[in-house]
């Protein structure tokens, strides 16, 4: 009986996700998601190229094709300034997507080069279809997402329904998630992968090693670095859950270490193949290397006090809910509630790093607690990365957060222990009600009213 409802839990919060996860692919208006009109670009020149790992070049035409259908489509009403005069012929002739550059030859081409197959599938016959195609193809990204962050669930919290229910609450109904989640993004691979990668670690952690599992935790770190540059992220990861090896005895000192060269030269051959695809990406990789490292050790010099309260402002704001390019935003108050979740987070994070976490039926083997830490190092090593990258940029976004999921999760799970055991049912109750009410109002009554009311 326990097992059933498990599973029935799983499919019935599928189903909610993957039903908004729809709504917002035909509900949010076309290019109307941060960065679309490039994402799109790359992927629709795959298409039409017909090919995956050779190099393609800006199209002027497309681009002013893409332009005429944001024309069309109303895409200047929504932004807080008045339209052109005249339609843009180009991305760098518009105010907007001038900041926002071409992703060819520029991001890792792993969610363009399964777009353009996608693509494949479907053989559009208009820009304004293929746009509709790669939605829903970002849509499955996402709930694929959602079935690696139950994996974790499951093996991370096995004993604990509870648990289970509260770690997953607060992916399947946060606004953000779903409006990124069925935008034209890369965000979504990544997330995918990221996601993927803390579950091979955990796999690793509690000892499930069949033969596969080398090339397994290899493949999972070069599909990382080939989403996006956040990618990097996997290595230290990796290599935190390989040395970690080394210390549950000596008969898996052998094992560990060819593992980790395994996975260093997976690294060296990943970007080897990254530059002959895309020198342009290759570079970034390494460009991001350094520019993550000089503001590790120059933390002083990157802002004020100021720059922090803005970036911690925006960050937050924009990983519960702001809609189009960062236009829809909701009323502060709105978000204040979410403070105790936040809180809720906090406590438990701490929890997590420093405590034995015992669920209801009581769980603390030593295994489960190193699968528990490496789900926790995976969402503070992505807190850190957004953190530096965020400070002092113009428009920092929390959508890039969002693959701190499996991590947050479990933060908001410990966090929620801490408190009496009679207690934790109804506390659980109450903040699913509160995020179901959350989620179902940010759509209601801001995100659909601005859209198509002309509300903000």
């Amino acid at each position: 009986m326990y097992q059933s409802l498990r599973r029935l839990d799983i499919l019935i919060f599928a189903g909610i996700l993957a039903t908004k996860l729809l709504l917002y692919v035909f509900i949010t208006p076309p290019w109307q998601v941060p960065d679309e009109p490039t994402h799109f670009e790359y992927a629709y020149l795959l298409y039409r190229e017909k090919t995956l790992l050779g190099p393609v070049q800006s199209d002027l035409a497309l681009q002013k094709d893409i332009l005429e259908s944001m024309e069309s489509n109303h895409f200047w009403s929504f932004l807080p300034w008045d339209p052109p005069e005249t339609i843009p012929t180009s991305f760098k002739e518009d105010r907007l997507l001038h900041f926002a550059p071409s992703q060819i030859n520029r991001s890792p081409p792993l969610y363009y080069a399964i777009g353009s197959l996608w693509l494949r599938l479907f053989s559009p016959r208009s820009i304004l279809e293929a746009l509709f195609i790669l939605r829903i193809y970002s849509a499955l990204q996402t709930l694929l997402f959602f079935f690696v962050l139950a994996l974790l669930v499951h093996w991370i919290l096995p004993r604990s329904r509870q648990c289970q229910i509260a770690a997953l609450s607060l992916a399947v109904f946060l606004p953000q998630l779903s409006f990124i989640g069925a935008g034209v993004n890369s965000d979504n691979t990544f997330n995918l992968c990221y996601a993927a990668t803390t579950a091979v670690c955990v796999m690793f952690a509690v000892g499930k090693r069949p033969l596969w599992m080398g090339p397994l935790l290899v493949l999972s770190v070069v599909a990382c670095l080939l989403s996006k540059t956040s990618g990097l992220l996997a290595v230290p990861l990796m290599a935190f859950t390989v040395l970690a090896g080394l210390g549950w005895n000596r008969r898996r000192l052998m094992g560990s270490v060819c593992v980790g060269t395994a996975l260093l030269l997976a690294l060296i051959l990943g970007q080897a193949v990254l530059t002959w695809i895309s020198p342009d990406s290759a570079r970034k990789i390494v460009v991001a290397t350094h520019f993550g490292w000089t503001r590790l050790t120059s933390f002083d010099s990157i802002g004020g006090e100021q720059s922090l309260t803005v970036t911690a402002s925006l960050l937050w704001r924009s990983f519960w809910a702001v809609f189009g390019w960062l236009t829809v935003a909701l009323p502060g108050w709105l978000y204040l509630p979410n403070l105790a979740i936040l809180f809720t987070v906090a406590v438990g994070a701490i929890k997590a790093f420093t405590c034995r976490l015992d669920t209801a039926e009581g769980d603390g083997s030593l295994q489960m607690q190193q699968a528990r830490l490496i789900v926790s190092l995976s969402g503070l090593l992505l807190l850190i990365a957004v953190i530096l990258r965020n400070v002092g940029e113009f428009q920092p976004q929390g959508r890039y957060l969002l693959a701190g999921l499996p991590a947050f999760g479990l933060w908001f799970a410990a966090g929620i222990t801490l408190t009496p055991m009679r207690g934790q049912r109804w506390l659980i109750a109450a903040f699913l009600a509160w995020l179901c009410l959350f989620d179902l109002s940010t759509l209601i009554r801001y995100a659909i009213p601005a859209f198509y009311l002309g509300a903000s």
